[in-house]
């Protein structure tokens, strides 16, 4: 039997998605190897279509990477360990070729179902993950608590998965009957509680912001709507918050009363925004990957809290311009479930990619991320991004007839 290309992708991805699911359960070391076995797998499946990379040429979100490490490469001579960020930098070039490679293989459906098993299983996964650690008897234990003492992970790690793959397989339901709108929309009001539950403030916030872009890309914005619909959603959105804002595990994060308190929290991300804008002023030409750090003084050192600016300072003002050019197109790819004459023509499949994105790039604005999930979701937007030409090449075409 001939086995094609897609299957080998798909066989070497399986333990790539695993790692992305869960790193801490499914990350398998391999003895005398700097990549995992999930790390390899993805690098693997990305020299398996290593060819079509040419066909990237014109790819604004592949350029836009080209771009950063670009950048990268001149903040080398800034770094404080040049062997370390040599190193780095060139894993860090081969996962983007890789993501762009395997990019290609999203348009095969056997790879679509593949993803669509992911999502459910990550979905579910984190679900159970939360209510286990969470609930104790009759009481809801709290998050920022059992992370203290190494209990649970990072609420980003959890919130995230949780979000991006709740909002994928809603949009999926709501695409089919009312009954599975229903469901689909059940999806996200969880979503939204376990994020609550689990103390994010960033992940509750862009699900919820997510939700109501499925929402009124779904429905006609009618009259009705505007007196109506959208009041009650607003009114019922102010009775679930007040709500949960009486549970005892979240009260204290979400409690927007406490003015001392949101200050104290919010505060120090203003001050790492400072901090960026000095070093970029004092490394125009970056800082090299693995020296992105700043000095908050006492002897510690952070990250800026943000993906965009983490680039930023690692590529300088090549890497500026990079983070620019993928911003701005990732707006074009949400054009594609913004706009109903582009919407017509995408599949149910591309229109959960791209409200999955929408809610991970709006999360790196409060994160900094570089893992397997990160690779994966530029991947999706590479392969959204040269869907989002191919659409607008047609369309260009027929109206030049």
């Amino acid at each position: 039997m001939k086995v094609t290309t897609i299957n080998i992708v798909i066989l070497l991805l399986i333990p790539t998605l695993l790692e992305v699911i869960d790193t801490s359960t499914f990350l398998v070391n391999i003895p005398g190897s700097p990549l995992s076995l999930g790390r390899l797998c993805f690098v693997l499946a990305g020299i398996v279509n290593l060819k079509k990379i040419k066909y990237l040429k014109n790819n604004r979100i592949y350029i836009a990477f080209m771009l950063i490490i670009l950048g990268m490469l001149s903040g080398l001579f800034f770094s404080p360990n040049l062997t370390e960020a040599i190193s780095r930098t060139t894993a860090f070039s081969l996962f983007i070729f890789s993501a762009g490679s395997i990019s290609f293989s999203f348009r095969k459906e056997r790879l679509q179902y593949l993803l669509n098993f992911t999502m459910i299983g990550m979905f579910s996964y984190w679900t159970i993950y939360v209510v286990i650690n969470l609930f104790s008897g009759n009481a809801i234990l709290v998050y920022s608590e059992l992370f203290k003492s190494d209990n649970v992970l990072n609420h980003h790690i959890v919130g995230l998965r949780l979000s991006t793959s709740a909002i994928y397989l809603a949009s999926y339901l709501i695409s089919f009957s009312k009954t599975k709108q229903k469901i689909g929309y059940l999806l996200i009001i969880i979503t939204i509680s376990l994020c609550l539950l689990i103390e994010s403030r960033s992940n509750t916030l862009f699900t919820l912001i997510a939700g109501l872009i499925l929402y009124l890309t779904n429905n006609k914005l009618s009259i009705k709507f505007f007196i109506i619909s959208f009041p009650l959603l607003i009114i019922f959105i102010n009775l679930y918050l007040n709500y949960v804002g009486t549970i005892d595990a979240i009260s204290g994060r979400f409690n927007l009363t406490d003015s001392e308190y949101q200050a104290r929290t919010t505060q120090s991300r203003f001050l790492l925004i400072e901090l960026f804008i000095d070093n970029f002023i004092n490394y125009p030409l970056g800082k090299g990957i693995n020296n992105i750090k700043l000095y908050f003084g006492n002897g510690n050192n952070f990250l800026v809290h943000n993906q965009y600016l983490s680039f930023i300072l690692a590529g300088g003002v090549f890497g500026m311009m990079g983070v620019f050019i993928w911003i701005r197109n990732l707006i074009n790819i949400s054009k594609l479930i913004l706009f109903k004459k582009l919407k017509s023509q995408i599949s149910k499949f591309e229109s959960a990619l791209i409200i999955s994105l929408i809610t991970f790039s709006l999360t790196l604005l409060t994160i900094d991320l570089s893992g397997l999930y990160f690779f994966f979701q530029l991947s999706f937007a590479i392969y959204l991004m040269s869907r989002y030409r191919e659409i607008k090449f047609i369309s260009k075409y027929k109206n030049n007839k």
